[in-house]
């Protein structure tokens, strides 16, 4: 969905963004997302919109950058169209590469958990396995199967609640 996005619609995106960052530093909290989703009749509460952004960015830290905000409105479209997201598939390539590190091919239980540590979480054993054993009873993500889970939109909401 991002990559479907015109520069025009990009641009109002940012006018939007930029409205809703009332201070200017190129971020905005849950409380701004909210008045922005509630011009659309969207109705989410703070907790949800929270969950949301701390969903979208690699460090939960309660708010989101124009980037992050771009990705989470494709998600939120997405799943409410019940569209799946669109897959590019050389970024797909460089996320499958990123997290492959014992370059096996695989994203294994301890992919995930160095990928995990490096975003700065805290999950224990049992709560990595859940998240990768959730998908696949093998725990083991091929390409295809990252792939599938991006294109879907299966959104890290899941995966959040899963924790």
């Amino acid at each position: 969905m991002v990559d479907t996005l015109t520069e025009a619609q990009l641009k109002e995106l940012h006018t939007s963004f930029t409205l809703l960052d009332g201070d200017g530093d190129g971020r905005i909290d849950a409380v701004d997302l909210q008045k922005f989703l509630g011009t659309f009749n969207a109705s989410f509460s703070l907790q949800e919109l929270e969950g949301f952004i701390n969903d979208e960015t690699c460090t939960p830290h309660g708010v989101i950058d124009f980037p992050e905000f771009v990705a989470m409105l494709s998600r939120l479209v997405s799943d409410a169209l019940h569209m799946p997201a669109e897959v590019n598939e050389e970024s797909l390539r460089i996320v499958m590469e990123a997290w492959d590190a014992d370059e096996d091919g695989l994203i294994s239980a301890n992919d995930l958990r160095e990928v995990v540590m490096e975003c700065g979480e805290q999950w224990n054993d049992e709560d990595i396995n859940e998240m990768i054993y959730h998908r696949k009873d093998d725990g083991l993500f091929e390409m295809h199967d990252l792939r599938e889970l991006i294109g879907r939109g299966s959104s890290k909401h899941t995966a959040a609640s899963a924790r």
